[in-house]
């Protein structure tokens, strides 16, 4: 397993960096791939916190998977993909 995502490590790092977490803002490399695997594994961790995607921060060798995985994530979150709230 990589330790660039899906890392087992990562909210536990969060936890002890930041205490209690409300939000988090998630961008990076191959949005298909590391982006959306840490975006379902932080909900997972962080079940009331609000997770946002900043689109506008993320890429993906693959266009078409790009654009895939951000309607993915924006149906798993309460956020727009751009980081603006949609409520």
């Amino acid at each position: 397993a990589k330790s660039c995502f899906g890392s087992k490590d990562l909210p536990v790092l969060i936890k002890e960096i930041c205490g209690k977490v409300e939000e988090i803002e998630i961008c990076g490399v191959v949005t298909n791939l590391c982006v959306l695997s840490n975006a379902v594994m932080l909900q997972s961790h962080f079940k009331d916190a609000e997770i946002r995607i900043i689109e506008k921060l993320c890429a993906s060798n693959d266009e078409t998977m790009h654009i895939k995985a951000i309607d993915v994530l924006k149906s798993r979150t309460e956020a727009d993909a751009d980081g603006t709230d949609s409520k």
